[in-house]
Formats: structure tokens, sequence, C-alpha cells
């Protein structure tokens, strides 16, 4: 009998020493596979960089994630390694300085999601600063490539770079852009042709140098937010499977612009069409930049409140509640928007996101201001 108990008991030891090392292997391949992915991506996004490709940005979003969600299965010692070994890796394949150090620009994005999501910061302040730093690190990127060919930096370098840099992009898209604003009915003979596509491209190369700084900030925040997304999606997979409370939300990791955000858009909505001067459009551009810094935000969270107010009515009367069916009708109804209504659509949700962020604080004022002039409707006369 005491022979039989001990051969269970060994058995027992077996088996749960078997199965930890069988947990242990798992997240030893599960690591090793990440900083695999990790690697790929920082190298090409250094190569993609140093041939100009707009690819770039996307091995840039899908590096922060995966490694920021790395560090939450790893220790600093394989975060150090990694980092080293993704310095070496742009290295080889790019062969350039400018375009490795854009490689490593997952490094800072990665830090910044770890250290916000173990710090409780909202999604908003975490995007904010990774735009923000990435866009700091393009800049000097643009800079030290400026340096480097140049041999020194002035304005008139950097606008000439400017300058070429649109230049190139009507060339690659003259075709579009000749087609989108040259009406069908070309009936003016050739040279009035000809003077008609050439006032098209100075135009729309007036318009994209003074809109500059809105391509620059768009950028930098679409990388920031694009990261966001997809770390929220390999976090859950990786830890919230297994532990749901550490699981991040869809309603808490969500972009919120705040009241004061709202408000200096729709001032300078206003302050644009008030001031505007087609003899003096310096104060108009520097307005309309501010706005479509603003606006993308506000139209991801016109999306937000549509899905939510499509999801409320979509599980009204079921118990179990589905965001399926919801988020494809939200994904058509914006896409069709934004596809065949363009500005008009994009306006609208943009509206829809503004009305979200100002609703609940109007709604507290509102209260408080009926409760300072009639008082409180529960009291009760004596």
């Amino acid at each position: 009998m005491r022979s039989a108990r001990l051969f269970y008991s060994r058995k027992d030891c077996l088996i749960m020493a078997l199965r930890q090392k069988i947990k242990h292997n798992k997240n030893l391949y599960l690591k090793i596979g990440l900083s695999a992915a990790v690697l790929i991506f920082a190298a090409q996004s250094a190569v993609l960089f140093k041939t100009g490709n707009s690819w770039s940005m996307i091995c840039v979003v899908c590096a922060s994630a995966v490694f920021a969600a790395l560090l939450f299965i790893s220790n600093y010692t394989h975060a150090l390694i990694l980092c080293l070994a993704g310095i070496i890796a742009a290295a080889v394949f790019s062969g350039d300085i400018i375009a490795l150090v854009w490689g490593l620009a997952y490094i800072p994005a990665g830090l910044l999601m770890f250290h916000g999501v173990t710090r409780k910061i909202t999604r908003t302040a975490i995007t904010v600063r990774i735009a923000a730093v990435s866009g700091l690190l393009y800049a000097a990127l643009i800079i030290g490539s400026l340096i480097a060919d140049g041999g020194g930096i002035s304005a008139e370098l950097i606008y000439q770079a400017v300058d070429e840099a649109v230049e190139s992009l009507i060339e690659n898209n003259e075709d579009i852009l000749l087609e989108m604003y040259i009406p069908v009915d070309q009936s003016g003979g050739e040279e009035e042709n000809a003077r008609r596509k050439e006032l098209v491209k100075q135009e729309y190369a007036m318009n994209l140098k003074m809109m500059t700084p809105m391509i620059f900030s768009v950028y930098a925040l679409a990388i920031a937010y694009f990261s966001t997304a997809l770390f929220r999606i390999i976090y859950n997979i990786l830890i919230g499977t297994k532990d749901k409370t550490r699981a991040l939300k869809r309603m808490d990791w969500r972009l919120k612009l705040s009241v004061v955000s709202a408000v200096m858009l729709i001032l300078a909505a206003i302050v644009n069409v008030l001031l505007f001067d087609r003899y003096n459009q310096l104060p108009s551009i520097i307005i309309t930049n501010l706005e479509y810094i603003l606006a993308p935000g506000f139209c991801v969270m016109g999306v937000y409140f549509l899905f939510d107010k499509i999801y409320n009515m979509y599980n009204r009367n079921k118990r179990i509640r589905s965001g399926v069916v919801p988020a494809v009708m939200v994904f058509f109804a914006c896409g069709f928007a934004l596809v065949f209504f363009q500005v008009i659509g994009f306006a609208v949700l943009t509206i829809c996101g503004l009305y979200a962020a100002l609703i609940g604080d109007l709604k507290k004022f509102y209260d408080k201001t009926k409760k300072a002039l009639f008082g409180d409707d529960d009291d009760e006369e004596i």
C-alpha cells in the first residue's frame, strides 16, 4: 500500500514537472518567435526608409506593437539583448546610418506603451507621447540627411528638400491628379489644356507645401494610433486571455480628446471663415493646419460614437450582446461615406466626434447652472 502511494506521488511529480517544462518551452518559443518578428520588422523598416517606401511606416507600427507586448512576458535583459540585436539587424540590412536610426524607432514607441500600461495612463496620452517622439525622431533624421548630403543645414536647404519631395509626388501621381481636377470636356485646344494642367499642378504643389506641418503631424499621429491599436490586440492575446483582470478593455482603450481640443477646433473653423482673405492667405493656412491636425482624432471619436449608438440599438432586447454585426455595419457605413462623399463624410464623422467630446461636459454644465439658478428640483418645501 505504501509503495503504491509512493508510486503515484512520484508519478504526479513527474507529470507536474513535465507540464512545467512544456509551459516553459511554450513561453520560450513564444519569446523567440516574437523577437524574430521584431527584428524582421525593424530591419525591413530601415531598408524601406532608405528607398523612400511608405511601407516603412507599417513596419515601424508592427515592430513597436510586438516589442511592447514582448516586454510584458520577458525581463529587462532579454529586452536589452533584443535592442542590441535590432541595431545590428538594421545596420546590416540598411547600410545607412539615417535608415538605421529609423529602424530603431520601435524602441522608444514600445517602451512608451509598456510604461503607459503599467502606470495606467490613458491611450490618448500614450498616443500623443509616441507621436511626439516619432515626429522629433523623423525631423532629426531629415535634418541629418540634409547635413550628410549638403554639408550643412539652412532654411534654404529645407525649402529645397520640400520642393523636391512635392515635385516628385506630383510627377508620380500626375495622371490621377489631372483626372480629378481637369474636366473631361477639353474643347479648349491643346494650349488651353496645357495651361490648365500647369495651373492645377502649381496650385496643388502650393497647397502641399503650405500643408507640410499638417502632413508631418498626421504622419506621426498615424504611427502612434495604429501602434497602440495593434498593441492592444497582441497584448490581449498574450496576457488578456490568461488573466481577464489585466486585459485592455475596448472602452478603456479608446482615443478621447478633451473639451479644450474640441473648442479649439470649433473656434479655428469659425475664425478661418471670418478671416479668410484671398490676398493674404497666411492666417488661413496656419489655422487650416491646426484644423487638419485635430480633425482626424475627432473623426475617430465619431466612429466610436456611431458604433456605440448602433451597438446599443442592435443589442437592446438581447441577452447575449454581440459587437460583430454593429462593427460590420459601421465599417461599411463609414467606408461608403468616405469613398463616395469624401470631404462631407469626413466632416460628418468629425462633427459626431465633437458632439461626443462636448455632450458630457455640456450636460454637467447645464445641470450645475440649472441647480444654481432654480435650485434642486428634488428639494421638498417645508
